[in-house]
């Protein structure tokens, strides 16, 4: 990781190769590595503001995108035939709240879903009208404050299932489809935070949830 000279903002695993990850920086440069080898793969130096994740598409072995600010998303096609070239995701524009992190979907080719830091999510399905900024949370609807989305993960058992965590609200299944909350999940107290979530792959339908009490 010397490679990078500031703090490292976002890592992120190929799905179809073990020995690649990609790291992105507050020195604004995304780095590919391949840990088989120990060396570099790939740099991209031009990015205008440190990504704030980044994270490879999984029906295309050599492209990761990166996302910052509002967006739009950017993907990187860092080996031949593309070359290095960087090209923007035309539908993931004109979103209004900065965009926390995004999730690329494992199964239908090109779905992605955002979040954001008021606390809504965004998904854009090739073919459909995109979703942008639903279900923000009931209790930041009505004031004058934000609920950042933490964590994105899609249910490995529902195409359309999406697991969504905000820092106060807590966490809630979201049906991609119909764009609507299927259960929620409540906290232990008001005093806990989300910060993390993950599925358990030997326990189909149950996560683990990481954060401060």
């Amino acid at each position: 990781m010397a490679e990078h000279k500031r703090t490292i903002t976002s890592i992120s695993w190929n799905p179809q190769n073990q020995d690649i990850f990609a790291t992105a920086s507050t020195d604004c440069r995304l780095v590919v590595w391949n840990v088989a080898e120990q060396k570099i793969v790939a740099h991209l130096h031009n990015i205008k503001s440190p990504p704030c994740c980044i994270g490879w598409n999984p029906h295309e072995t050599d492209e990761i995108a990166y996302i910052y600010g509002r967006g739009p998303l950017f993907i990187w096609n860092y080996c031949p035939p593309g070359g290095g070239a960087v090209s923007k995701h035309l539908e993931s524009t004109s979103f209004y709240s900065i965009v926390c992190l995004f999730r690329w979907h494992p199964k239908k080719i090109g779905k992605l879903a955002f979040g954001h830091v008021d606390g809504s999510i965004s998904v854009i399905t090739p073919g459909q009208k995109p979703c942008k900024h639903y279900l923000k949370p009931e209790s930041v609807i009505e004031v004058d404050e934000e609920d950042p989305v933490t964590c994105l993960e899609w249910d490995p058992l529902s195409v359309d299932y999406l697991l969504v965590s905000n820092v106060t609200n807590g966490i809630r299944l979201i049906d991609s489809e119909a764009m609507s909350v299927v259960t929620s999940f409540n906290l232990p107290s008001a005093a806990t935070k989300v910060h993390s979530v993950a599925w358990i792959p030997s326990a189909p339908g149950m996560f683990l949830t990481g954060g401060k009490f």
